[in-house]
């Protein structure tokens, strides 16, 4: 068993355990079905013939009942027709019991039920031609209905005894089984045991091994080892999962690391990008809106052309726009964090937006949480909100809702806010919405595309998540996670 590594002895243990478990079991179950397959088959065919019996017994009462009434009442067609019908009753079981009996004597009995019965037959035919129902005969025909009553009364005897007995032979044959299968499982479980003690011991050796070499992985990845209990399993166990846990953790931080890195580095480049480009871009914006006044004083009469000078500022002033995002994506401001209300900051956030959205009849909704305490920069989260708000109103038409969500709950054991907005307007392509969040990417003809690239600085700055999808039925979903307390990332 030297050459064998502890995984192929294990293996073998636990298949040669199984297997002799299997195979007694297997030989335990073909005893106990060989012992109930008997019994099982006398009450099967006896219940199949006591419910044809019975069905028999009650027909015949019913037709003996309705003999009755026509000796009462006289002849009548409608009591004539049910009698007809209890016929082909009693004529449809009564094949059926001859079908299930399998005993000569019951044979026996059903044939004086059927000789019986062609004679009340007869009797029926007659009062069927005749319409009326001679004292004599009718009698005679409930007489012999009582001695088809009393057969079938010796059937259901005859059946209820045959199971009885099959019910007394199936408790023996389970004593029976209970020591056949009872033996057979002693005999396995005494030999996996016996195969248990000779090739475990070929594994506790390299176990220890294991023990040893865990232990020294442990203090590798932790300057704190985690404390073990319990037998050498437990403690393997534990001490993998301690090292797996470390790992895990050391693997999300680096990546989470590694993130933040390469985003802080595009973020340095543009910054110096757009330091150099602010500079060189916004002196001589000033100066080209400073003369463009100063032309506009000059052409007092001229109204055309004003309105060209003042299309023209309203150019300069977006260029001046786009070059003050480019410097606030580039290069974020710190937040300042502090306590504030969450619920009293989305309110704000609202009433800036509501009048745009009154306009185009678009109506945001949001249900009162009451106070929602967070640490957070106020000013950046409401800059958040308000951009999201404001494109949900660009792309929504006339009569659209925007619906603002909470949750709150816990990630990865830190606390949290999450955040949904929801709106119901036409969403956006699949392809569209893997790239909002990249700078310059806009669907907007006047657009910047740097709106919710700033967004995600400032939920990133927070600590915080920040994802869109398109609802299930239809519409945008942008969602915000932020922690509760800073101190706790």
């Amino acid at each position: 068993m030297k050459k064998f590594s502890v995984a192929t002895r294990i293996f073998f243990i636990y298949a040669s355990a199984l297997g002799i478990l299997f195979l007694f079991s297997i030989l335990a179950l073909y005893f106990a079905l060989q012992l109930r397959e008997t019994p099982e088959q006398i009450v099967r065919e006896n219940v199949y013939s006591l419910e044809a019996a019975i069905h028999l017994k009650r027909q015949i009462f019913h037709q003996k009942e309705i003999i009755n009434q026509m000796m009462i009442k006289g002849w009548n067609p409608v009591l004539m027709e049910n009698l007809l019908k209890e016929k082909e009753n009693f004529q449809s079981w009564l094949s059926k019991a001859r079908a299930v009996a399998y005993t000569k004597e019951e044979k026996d009995i059903l044939q004086e039920i059927s000789l019986l019965y062609e004679k009340v037959s007869s009797f029926h035919n007659e009062i069927a031609e005749k319409k009326t129902v001679p004292e004599v005969l009718a009698n005679q025909a409930i007489e012999d209905y009582g001695a088809m009553r009393g057969l079938c009364l010796q059937i259901l005897q005859i059946n209820e005894g045959l199971i009885n007995n099959a019910v007394s032979q199936t408790k023996t044959d389970f004593r029976r089984m209970n020591t056949i299968i009872l033996t057979f499982l002693a005999s396995g479980v005494t030999l996996s045991l016996l195969f248990f003690f000779l090739l475990t011991r070929s594994i506790t050796r390299p176990l220890h091994k294991i023990m040893d070499d865990a232990h020294a992985a442990d203090k590798l990845f932790s300057e704190k080892p985690t404390k073990t209990n319990g037998d050498e399993i437990g403690k393997l166990d534990q001490h993998m999962h301690h090292i797996i846990s470390l790992l895990e953790n050391s693997d999300k931080t680096i990546s989470e690391q590694r993130l933040r890195l390469l985003h802080a580095e595009r973020l340095a480049a543009m910054g110096e990008i757009s330091a150099k480009i602010a500079h060189e871009v916004r002196n001589p914006l000033t100066g080209i809106r400073t003369g463009i006044q100063l032309i506009k004083r000059q052409t007092q009469s001229n109204e055309s052309f004003r309105r060209k000078l003042d299309r023209m500022i309203e150019e300069l002033n977006r260029v001046e726009r786009i070059v003050s995002d480019i410097l606030n994506y580039s290069r974020p401001v710190k937040p300042k964090f502090r306590k504030i209300d969450l619920m009293r900051l989305i309110k704000e956030s609202i009433s800036l937006i509501n009048k745009d959205m009154a306009e185009k009849q678009i109506k945001v909704e949001t249900r009162n949480y009451g106070p929602l305490p967070l640490e957070a920069d106020s000013d950046m989260l409401k800059q958040v909100f308000y951009n999201i708000l404001q494109n949900a109103g660009d792309n929504l038409r006339e009569g659209d809702r925007v619906m603002i969500r909470i949750e709150d709950g816990t990630s990865d054991t830190t606390p949290h806010i999450h955040l949904v907005f929801e709106d119901t307007g036409p969403g956006v392509e699949p392809q569209e919405l893997e790239k909002i969040f990249k700078p310059f990417f806009t669907t907007k003809p006047l657009g910047t595309g740097l709106g919710l690239a700033i967004c995600q600085n400032i939920i990133m700055e927070h600590k915080g998540r920040i994802w869109a999808e398109n609802g299930s039925k239809g519409g945008m979903k942008f969602h915000i996670v932020l922690p509760k307390r800073q101190e706790n990332i």
